[in-house]
């Protein structure tokens, strides 16, 4: 769920998916602020659920907002062709994929752990 919040969803709220054709801010400027984002949000993640003192916490708290202050490059005001609705659907869809996949990542993490973990178990039963 964090790799979800830092890598999509923490940025998506500031630079949503956008359709191919669409215009954009340039993209060093986009990738520079994704980045400042995705790390800022999994370090204050990181703060807020394994520190747990109320300094890393506000801490963690300062690091999720600051890219959000600061803010996501903006798009020059051009009139888009393409129709308000297809790119939110776009957007909506592509989070919705995002967090699908996400979840698979972790399920599959958690049981590879876990089939370690069991041969480990009987490799050390059989020393």
């Amino acid at each position: 769920m964090a790799g979800f919040a830092s890598v999509a969803l923490a940025p998506g709220l500031g630079l949503p998916p956008e359709l191919p054709g669409s215009a954009a801010a340039p993209l060093a400027t986009r990738q520079a602020w994704w980045v400042m984002t995705a790390a800022a949000t999994g370090m204050g993640l990181y703060l807020i659920t394994i520190r747990r003192a109320l300094i890393t916490i506000l801490g963690g708290l300062v690091l999720i907002i600051a890219p959000h202050v600061v803010g996501a490059p903006q798009a020059p005001e051009t009139a888009s062709e393409l129709p308000a609705a297809l790119a939110a659907q776009f957007a909506a869809r592509s989070l919705a994929i995002s967090f699908v996949f996400w979840i698979l990542i972790g399920l599959g993490l958690g049981w590879a752990w876990q089939a370690f973990a069991r041969g480990a178990d009987r490799g050390a039963a059989r020393a």
